[in-house]
């Protein structure tokens, strides 16, 4: 269509007086406030519509159920509590495409050819058994993160702060998790030294775990084993020491036994000159402890002279 005329002013400028307060009173005043008209501009014509395209052919997506079919549901967050107390199922549709649609409609029908047929639908349902000594109720708030793959398989992955010793079984379309034990990540780094002692081949470090989870988790010790010619270790910087020896050590240097460790840092590859009494001796320990894919470590620093009576 055609724009349209703008709107004219019927008076271009123009002034009305207005008052405030109230007649008498101290704030009463009265004054003139000023008012302007432009014309209005012309309207622009409209332009003309764009062709229709034609439309697409039906298509056809066949579902051979006489239920309502459920969405794909192939991951999900879930509490430790509610796999132990009803499960959690994944489920995903499987689909194909197909041809021949025009063959499943009256003759005549205007039908895409090419299809899409529900073949299948996989689930899969996964429980927590607990079989652990550690009481559940501390640790049922955790999250596990479950995703169903194409294999039909379930990938599970456990809390980060929560180290599970688990058997996983597969049964049809049910996942079972058998939960063996089940560690705070923040225990397994509460090992303690005990101190330095002995002289030459006697030199031991003891190490005890408080939290007495050395009969499950896997412990591995790195040592860094140096000495100063200075007998004052509060003024000795760590560049003061000169490094003797560093490596793993390997188990059969290390005595176990209810949660202690002792290592015999004398039987090491170290120069007897300085494992000698009055050595000032700074160590490194480098704990790593492992459960399955678990892994944390934890540094342990002693330093002192060595002598019987120290």
């Amino acid at each position: 269509g055609n724009g349209g005329n703008g709107c004219q002013c019927s008076q271009s400028f123009w002034t009305v007086e207005s008052c405030t307060g109230r007649p008498g009173t101290p704030d009463y005043s009265c004054g003139t406030e000023e008012f302007r008209c432009n014309n209005g501009e012309m309207g622009q014509n409209g332009r003309s519509g764009r062709a229709g395209r034609t439309g697409n052919v039906g298509s056809l997506t066949l579902i051979n159920s006489n239920t309502p079919l459920p969405p794909d549901r192939l991951s999900a967050s879930v509490s430790m509590a509610q796999l132990k107390e009803r499960g959690f199922s994944l489920s995903k549709n499987i689909w194909e495409n197909r041809t021949g649609a025009t063959n499943l409609f009256a003759a005549g029908s205007i039908i895409a050819d090419q299809y899409l047929e529900l073949v299948e639908r996989v689930e899969n349902s996964v429980v927590m058994i607990w079989n652990a000594p550690q009481p559940f109720e501390t640790m049922g708030d955790r999250t596990v993160t479950l995703n169903l793959q194409d294999d039909r398989t379930v990938d599970i992955k456990f809390p980060d702060d929560i180290w599970l010793q688990t058997n996983i079984i597969p049964r049809n379309q049910v996942t079972e998790i058998f939960v063996f034990n089940a560690i705070r990540a923040s225990d397994t780094t509460k090992l303690v030294s005990k101190g330095v002692s002995g002289l030459g081949l006697g030199v031991q470090m003891e190490i005890v775990d408080e939290a007495n989870l050395s009969d499950i988790v896997n412990t591995n010790f790195k040592i860094k084993y140096s000495t100063s010619p200075s007998r004052n270790l509060s003024l000795r910087q760590r560049n003061d020491y000169t490094l003797r020896y560093e490596g793993e050590i390997s188990p059969q240097f290390i005595n176990y036994q209810n949660n202690r460790f002792i290592i015999n840092i004398g039987e090491l590859n170290i120069d007897p000159r300085h494992l000698e009494a009055d050595t000032s001796i700074d160590i490194q320990l480098e704990i790593t402890r492992t459960l399955n894919d678990n892994q944390s470590t934890q540094i342990i620093s002693e330093r002192r002279i060595l002598g019987p009576f120290r």
